[in-house]
């Protein structure tokens, strides 16, 4: 039944993921993969207050073996999804054993819309799913390490915790949770005395949860320039708290919010009133039910949780990020996704005695004994309602996270590509459904189409300069005139060009203003090649007129109030006929 739920997790999960694509930061990752290669600086870069050299590897050989090949990015995140379920559940069978009651919390991990946001978006899913695993993996051994009191099996907690660092800094939390896991829920009696218990027979094991911290969090500050929270506004706190918990995190546990209003791509709707009632009575029944069944240990546990998804939120406020996007940042569930996690075994603890501890004083109660054959019809109907309950959401929310934009974009940016001999680019912005202008000058052409195969080139100059639409097709540009230059002084040709002439705009251009270079557009026509050199501002740029008549595009972010044009040699003429500076706009065709 275990291996049937798991399945029918990659199922869902594949469904959602097959039809949805790369977005977003997933470009400027594999970008950055591309053109720094495979070396210690691409893999210990700072991206965005992040440290993930494991994933910037995970990116670089994906672009070796198969480029821009999202089916084999869906394939590897479901076997890492699968690997990581099946482990939870013989963590929960070593916790509470082989019983079908544990299929429950089993079932709150792997179909909670809590974590499907962040397994579809690939950048997210390869932050949150090592971080997954390396609770998963870590609590399986520090468990046989309480039990056995084996150095080496908490020593393979450590190894997956550093497993989990690899991939993101948030893994820090994982030696964290098993120490709550062990001063709240594994021992008894005073707060001295669990301290006393947890700390003294595992010193090596803590010792090396402690250096291995330590370690990585000098690797951190010396490779990361992490952004921190300017102050702490306690109101926005406590906006940022109620929309990822009361909004967001409690209604996607128990299926919802059962709608696909999104307000955006990574954010989850706000849930009615209604629904936020109906899953908060949910809520509060089912943690009810656990205090009255098991009194202290159902407290353990929801406490557990708290302090995790506590500990969750605070990272997110103390790394400046609700700075930057305030408190809706709160519906985004890529944030405590992990959380899940702990979740599906807060469920268990809260209900189910564990193995060897069932005559502690703080476990309450046991529930009463149901007949196998009846508690696989309690479980089972439990199952098919919960199940239900979150399929409506993620059928909704799968809809949502298509990013059909990005697929089409670079479809058609792929066969242009590929069916030319080359082409010169633009590298300017894209649609914001594809590549956001938050990301600054990340947000332009060049981070989609460079790993792509064909070529596609972004040069200071070129007779044919084409840029990518919105639906990243390759068009002529058209200049929005910034300044331009007069008539020139030779009728029919303008400008004579014979060894240098300095044309003055009728304008002065300032630097460019956006985080994308100006175009000098320079009408011309010849009768051979010219090899020349346009200066403009206190840019020198190498060009080549071509034989007959054209337009010479010249990129630039200087400032000027004339072109120059200079470097021919003798016998060599050009007639210039117009120069116009401006903005460039994909010419509709």
């Amino acid at each position: 039944m275990a291996a049937g739920l798991v399945l029918l997790q990659i199922a869902w999960r594949g469904w959602a993921a097959g039809r949805s694509y790369l977005w977003q930061d997933d470009f400027v990752i594999t970008h950055s993969a591309w053109r720094r290669g495979l070396t210690p600086g691409m893999l210990l870069q700072d991206y965005h207050g992040h440290l993930e050299p494991a994933r910037f590897l995970l990116v670089w050989v994906w672009l070796q073996l198969t480029p821009m090949n999202w089916p084999v990015v869906v394939i590897v995140s479901l076997a890492a999804q699968a690997v990581i379920s099946w482990q939870l559940y013989l963590l929960l069978r070593d916790l509470f054993g082989p019983r079908p009651r544990i299929l429950l919390p089993l079932a709150v991990y792997c179909f909670s819309p809590a974590t499907l946001l962040s397994f579809i978006w690939w950048a997210a899913a390869w932050e949150s799913l090592p971080l997954q695993a390396a609770l998963v993996l870590a609590l399986r051994a520090h468990l046989r390490h309480l039990r056995s009191r084996r150095t080496a099996d908490g020593l393979l907690g450590v190894a997956a915790t550093a497993l989990g660092l690899a991939f993101y800094e948030k893994s820090l939390l994982v030696p964290v949770f098993l120490l709550g896991f062990t001063v709240v829920v594994w021992h008894d009696g005073s707060l001295v005395n669990r301290l006393r218990r947890t700390v003294e027979p595992s010193r090596w094991v803590w010792a090396a949860h402690a250096a291995l911290v330590a370690a990585y969090l000098a690797l951190y500050v010396t490779h990361v320039s992490s952004p921190t929270a300017r102050g702490l506004d306690v109101g926005r706190i406590l906006d940022f708290t109620r929309n990822a918990v009361a909004s967001t995190f409690v209604p996607t546990l128990v299926g919802g919010p059962w709608r696909s209003d999104f307000a955006g791509a990574t954010l989850l709707p706000v849930p009615s009133q209604t629904v936020q009632l109906i899953t908060w009575q949910l809520a509060a029944a089912v943690i009810i039910a656990s205090v009255v069944a098991r009194r202290g240990r159902a407290v353990q546990a929801w406490a557990l949780l708290a302090g995790y998804l506590a500990l969750d939120l605070a990272l997110v406020v103390l790394s400046g990020r609700l700075d930057f996007i305030g408190a809706l940042i709160g519906r985004d569930p890529r944030y405590t996704a992990d959380a899940a996690v702990v979740a599906a075994l807060a469920v268990g603890l809260a209900f189910f005695p564990v193995l060897g501890q069932e005559t502690r004083s703080s476990a309450g109660r046991p529930l009463r004994p149901l007949t196998p054959r009846l508690e696989w019809v309690v479980v089972a109907a439990l199952l098919v309602v919960y199940l239900n309950s979150c399929w409506v959401t993620t059928r909704q929310t799968a809809d949502v996270l298509r990013h059909t934009d990005s697929r089409t974009f670079v479809a058609n940016a792929r066969s242009a590509i590929g069916s030319d001999r080359g082409l010169d680019l633009y590298d300017g912005p894209v649609p914001a459904s594809v590549l956001s202008p938050l990301f600054g000058t990340d947000a332009r052409a060049s981070r989609i189409v460079d790993q792509l195969p064909g070529v596609a080139r972004f040069p200071l100059s070129s007779v044919d300069l084409r840029e990518l639409d919105g639906f990243g097709l390759p068009r002529s540009v058209e200049i929005k005139a910034t300044a331009a230059a007069g008539a020139g002084p030779a009728a029919g040709c303008g400008w004579p060009l014979t060894s240098a002439v300095s044309i003055p705009l009728n304008d002065a251009v300032r630097s460019a203003p956006i985080p994308f270079p100006w175009v000098v557009s320079i009408g011309f026509y010849t009768k051979q090649e010219v090899p020349a050199v346009v200066s403009v501002g206190g840019d020198r740029v190498p060009v080549r007129f071509v034989p007959g008549l054209h337009h010479l595009s010249v990129l630039t972010d200087a400032a000027m109030d004339r072109v120059l044009v200079s470097g021919l040699k003798d016998g060599q003429a050009v007639c210039i006929t117009d120069v116009t500076v401006g903005v460039p706009w994909p010419a509709p065709e």
